[in-house]
């Protein structure tokens, strides 16, 4: 494992690079000093922009099942190349519109590895979605288990082994 807290996981497919300029562009704007690996989840093509590390993780190179590589599979095999325990995961059609807080982000990871939260959702939550206050950060609220889009797959952390769990091969 990286000893680094945290992987920034930007999860899309190559017929969605029209997006990935934008993104990476209000990425290096918003977020400038950005410390953690970025891995941009793509089936064959790379993608580089100035000032940024990004690696492509070409997850259908080698890909032996039959036609296009489902969604599931293409999230399944990067997740193996994420080297760190958290994932920041993000969509390149999610464009950031204020500056990233590192402190609150880093305050976030650090509370995942001590009170053993699996996910934390960076999005709002739907009003009606059944939540209340949580008792571990003054941020934090907690979703009802039986709340619909309670697992979503929105701006957020997640420990790499449950996001990893949700996930079934061949879905999409």
């Amino acid at each position: 494992m990286q000893t680094g807290p945290l992987t920034i996981l930007v999860n899309s497919c190559d017929g969605f690079e029209d997006c990935w300029h934008p993104f990476f562009r209000l990425l290096s704007i918003y977020w400038p000093d950005c410390p953690h690996r970025i891995l941009l989840n793509t089936e064959h093509k790379t993608f580089t922009y100035d000032g940024l590390s990004i690696q492509s993780s070409q997850v259908a190179k080698g890909w032996r099942g039959d036609g296009r590589i489902p969604w599931s599979d293409c999230l399944l095999r990067c997740l193996e190349q994420v080297e760190t325990e958290h994932v920041l995961y993000l969509q390149e059609d999610y464009f950031l519109n204020a500056p990233v807080d590192q402190d609150v982000l880093m305050e976030f990871v650090a509370l995942m590895r001590e009170k053993r939260i699996s996910h934390v959702r960076l999005m709002e939550l739907d009003r009606n979605a059944g939540h209340r206050p949580s008792r571990v950060h003054q941020l934090l609220w907690e979703i009802h288990e039986r709340a619909d889009y309670r697992l979503n797959l929105q701006a957020g952390l997640w420990h790499k082994d449950t996001l990893r769990s949700y996930l079934r091969p061949g879905e999409s």
